[in-house]
């Protein structure tokens, strides 16, 4: 009984640690003395006046789309509505099939109604990850010790360091995956249920949180490690496992159909911009230190430039690395270990466009589309996490002295290589910007204690004590490299709500547009203002040529309100503004190209920014031909009164999957120019209503169906082994219990 109760308390430590572990390394954010609250860095509503340059992540997307497209959709369940559709961008967009947004990551998407949610969701994000690497490690076989290492290291991995957004939200069902891959072939030898059902939500939840690259390198990886598990089985055992893991793969995808299929679907006509250059990208030689040495050049966009800052998209670390270079020695008596090492490798020549990966990387299915500079990196850190655990399990057995002779000198050879390479890159930003300097200086000089401390410890026997500073030293080295974004973040700015409230109580049913960055495109929506604006990827084509005809200039998929603030293509093209409903024109009061100019009448003057109001902009509502009086209740709905028949056009981009509806009946939706929707009106009082559902919205409910029948058949394939076991072990106390019994009277 005590050594069950001092395995739950260690366990209950663990636990807490894995927890607790990300909340220490955002303490600066939770406790207020730093916020990176895209509201105050991205919106356009606040000025930076931080101390410190740099910034928190590399990717804006933080804030465009997690925090103001995720946060629609969670204001859209908590009204009741499925998030189909976004009135507050563009002409209307749909937005639960544009992926990203995370529209259906239930519940993990209602977060982002509050205020801070970005943080509240990647520090949720961050404890899955560190407990489901825990538990798989533990189910594959390692001790306590390097399991939790490898929980806590992957809760702290170089892409939660630097990205926001989507990309990381598939990163804790890697993890998932391979538990339930694990646990389905233990289950072949002995009774591990549940294998199928983790392989199910661990797939769902990859696709639904709403980044398909991350899912799709997850997905390779997870593939990757059941055909290695199947190699190792062979014969009817390699099929059985293979046909239990497809299984769940399957029940996973059907549940996953409220995004998947009407993404594929969209995907074939919309545009992708800018995203088909992706596979252009690669890293130059003389970033590759920074997979070593995260803070070398310095804090995202230090420099004011992702590519001159170092253009990593995520690292590995020191302690990890020597870690990893330890495990390679005895690769040959796992082949867990190669396939990780085999991983790495393959990725990282791929995101340098070696010759040869580069041409098997763009004739692998799908693979050509994704922009390996980025979105490797997470099952990459996973793969060298994986190793380092391996290495702390060896230790228990002793680390001997040819293997950690061996791992330092590859890990010299190999940061000696990456520095040099650099080094001409780190000198000339370090004398541009003096803080690089310092962060260099630090890295270096961190990173070579903490590779001393971990080879001398290897040395060491694995005693509590040293495996307790062993996880420190791991602990140590993420946090340090974890928390030097963190600590870019800003500490004194405010909202500027002031033109939000004038825009709520003036704008009704028109749309703004922005200059100058003054409200970043997506956020208007989550003030329930529409706006022209929009960052959104895939972009409808339909929408895509209009906003083209309205800014030749437009930058790929993003209409994003000329940042430059001058406004020469809003004056030139007034009238076509006017056309798609555009009333209102927000800009920096410190930059007004607008004064003066025929067609704009100043509406608000403010401290830091101004509102015009376009001539002649086009209701959201209007009456084609004929006569009719509005009773206008929202964007979906209105009645009319006219006096014979009518046309009524609706300034809402026109898509299938819209649906009108007068009086109860069906009625046929036309197309209006340029890009809107009309209807007929009959005479007299009329009742209409809009309603938008995907085109494909009964195979989306009946394969959804399908999959909660046979997620529930999965869970109650998972529960009768162990109801099964509980009731063979009450009968055996029954018997034993009758055969005591039988024995006494006996002897009576």
């Amino acid at each position: 009984m005590i050594r069950v109760d001092g395995e739950r308390s260690r366990l209950v430590l663990s636990l807490l640690l894995l927890i607790g572990t990300p909340c220490l390394a955002h303490l600066p954010e939770l406790v207020g003395w730093k916020t990176c609250n895209p509201y105050f860095l991205i919106s356009g509503l606040a000025d930076w006046k931080g101390w410190i340059r740099g910034t928190c992540f590399v990717d804006g997307n933080v804030g465009n789309t997690v925090q103001a497209l995720g946060g629609l959709s969670a204001a859209q369940w908590l009204d009741g509505r499925l998030p189909w559709w976004n009135h507050y961008a563009a002409a209307g967009l749909p937005l639960a099939s544009t992926m990203q947004p995370g529209s259906f990551f239930l519940p993990f998407v209602l977060l982002l109604h509050l205020f801070d949610g970005p943080l509240a969701l990647k520090l949720t994000m961050q404890c899955l990850s560190g407990l489901f690497t825990f538990a798989f490690l533990r189910e594959a076989g390692l001790a306590r010790m390097p399991s939790l290492l490898g929980g806590v290291l992957f809760s702290l991995n170089g892409s939660f360091a630097y990205f926001g957004d989507a990309p990381v939200f598939p990163i804790p069902f890697l993890p998932l995956l391979l538990l339930g891959i694990t646990r389905c072939r233990r289950a072949l030898d002995e009774s591990r249920p549940g294998g199928p059902l983790l392989v199910a939500v661990a797939i769902c939840y990859s696709l639904v949180s709403g980044f398909p690259e991350t899912a799709l390198m997850d997905g390779l990886f997870g593939l990757g490690w059941l055909a290695l598990e199947a190699f190792r089985l062979r014969g009817r055992r390699a099929v059985r496992l293979c046909a239990a893991v497809c299984g769940g793969g399957i029940v996973g995808l059907l549940l996953a159909a409220p995004v998947l299929i009407p993404f594929l679907r969209e995907l074939r006509s919309s545009s992708l911009g800018a995203h088909v250059m992706v596979s252009s990208n690669r890293f130059r030689a003389d970033q590759l230190a920074g997979l070593l040495f995260p803070t070398l050049f310095g804090a995202p966009l230090e420099d004011g430039d992702v590519d001159g800052w170092g253009g990593i998209w995520g690292y590995v670390g020191v302690a990890t690395t020597m870690l990893a270079l330890v495990a390679l020695a005895g690769a040959r008596r796992d082949p867990r270990r190669l396939f990780a090492a085999g991983w790495i490798v393959f990725m990282v020549l791929a995101m340098c466009r070696v010759p040869g990966i580069d041409w098997i990387r763009n004739h692998l299915p799908l693979l050509g589309l994704v922009d390996f500079r980025r979105y490797p990196a997470a099952s990459c850190e996973f793969a060298a996490i994986l190793l380092a655990a391996f290495a702390v399990d060896d230790w228990r057995g002793g680390v001997p002295v040819r293997r950690r002779r061996g791992a330092a000198l590859s890990f010299a050879v190999m940061a000696l290589a990456f520095l040099a390479l650099a080094w001409s890159h780190l000198v000339a930003e370090a004398t541009r910007i003096a803080s690089v300097r310092l962060d260099a200086i630090l890295t270096l000089s961190t990173g070579s204690a903490i590779a001393a401390a971990t080879l001398w410890l290897l040395g060491r026997p694995a005693t509590r004590a040293a495996a307790r500073g062993m996880l420190a030293i791991g602990l140590i080295d993420a946090s340090i490299s974890f928390m030097n974004p963190v600590l870019h973040g800003e500490s004194r700015t405010t909202l500027d709500l002031a033109p939000i409230a004038y825009l709520q109580a003036h704008q009704g049913l028109f749309r703004l547009h922005a200059l100058g960055a003054r409200l970043v495109p997506n956020y208007a929506g989550l003030f329930g203002l529409a706006s022209i604006d929009d960052i959104v990827t895939p972009v409808p084509t339909l929408w895509d040529r209009q906003a083209t005809r309205m800014d030749p200039h437009l930058f790929g998929f993003l209409f994003v309100g000329e940042y430059d603030g001058d406004g020469r293509n809003l004056i030139a093209r007034r009238t076509a503004f006017a056309e798609v409903g555009t009333r209102y024109v927000i800009l920096a009061a410190d930059h007004d190209p607008l004064a003066g100019q025929p067609g704009f009448q100043l509406a608000f003057d403010g401290v830091r920014t101004r509102i015009y109001e376009i001539a002649g902009a086009k209701p959201y509502f209007e009456i084609a031909s004929g006569r009719c009086t509005l009773e206008v209740v929202d964007r979906d709905r209105l009645a009319a009164r006219c006096d014979g028949p009518a046309l009524l056009t609706r300034r809402e981009m026109r898509f299938p999957g819209w649906h009108a509806r007068i009086d109860g009946h069906e009625t046929a939706i036309e197309a209006a120019p340029p890009i809107f929707q009309q209807i007929a009106l009959p005479a007299g009082r009329s009742d209409i209503v809009w309603r938008y559902l995907p085109v494909d919205a009964t195979a989306i409910a009946l394969a959804f169906g399908g999959g909660v029948l046979a997620l529930l058949a999965l869970l109650a394939a998972a529960a009768w082994p162990v109801q099964a076991a509980g009731l063979r072990s009450r009968s055996a106390n029954c018997l034993r219990n009758l055969a005591t019994l039988g024995a006494i009277t006996t002897r009576q």
